[in-house]
């Protein structure tokens, strides 16, 4: 958020309480920090348009945290909105639909819903390798994720190939770590 976005006094009070929630994540206090970034998202409703971006950086810090603290059909509903928001301004095919798309399919695999998972997985990955190409560093972690989850959805030998795969890229980007 620009300090333009809001007036002073609410801006400095937000940035505040998005620092508390913060550093309640950090120390592993995921109840006071969802509660935190619960506050921060309301207000920010109250001082922001509709689908500002804003909101869905917020989605996420909670999805982040719901997620750590066992929550994870509250953490599917934040993700989802913060896949409605980024896909509303930035496009169907945008780089910042990876998180909500990555925090959907761990939300989806914590319920059981595993070939939702897999389709969320596989858009998320689908993204990277557009805006990366299939052997860039950014895809390694995001394989290994989507292997767990076909793993999960019971496609073992698809498991084991995309879990190949991003072993190669990281092993490919050693010396570059």
């Amino acid at each position: 958020m620009t300090d333009d976005t809001l007036p002073p006094k609410d801006d400095a009070r937000l940035k505040s309480l998005d620092y508390s929630a913060a550093k309640a994540f950090a120390e592993q206090n995921y109840e006071q920090a969802a509660d935190l970034f619960r506050i921060v998202l309301r207000l920010k409703r109250q001082l922001l348009p509709p689908g500002h971006p804003d909101l869905g950086i917020v989605h996420m810090d909670l999805v982040r945290t719901l997620l750590w603290h066992g929550e994870p059909d509250c953490a599917y509903r934040h993700a989802a909105a913060a896949l409605e928001i980024f896909q509303g301004h930035h496009g169907p095919s945008h780089i910042s639909l990876v998180g909500p798309l990555s925090a959907l399919a761990e939300a989806f695999c914590k319920t059981g819903a595993n070939e939702d998972a897999v389709a969320s997985m596989r858009r998320a990955i689908e993204i990277l390798e557009n805006d990366f190409g299939r052997d860039h560093m950014a895809l390694a972690s995001p394989l290994l994720m989507y292997a767990k989850i076909l793993r999960r959805a019971g496609d073992g030998a698809a498991s084991i190939e995309v879990e190949r795969r991003g072993h190669r890229i990281y092993a490919a980007n050693e010396n570059h770590l």
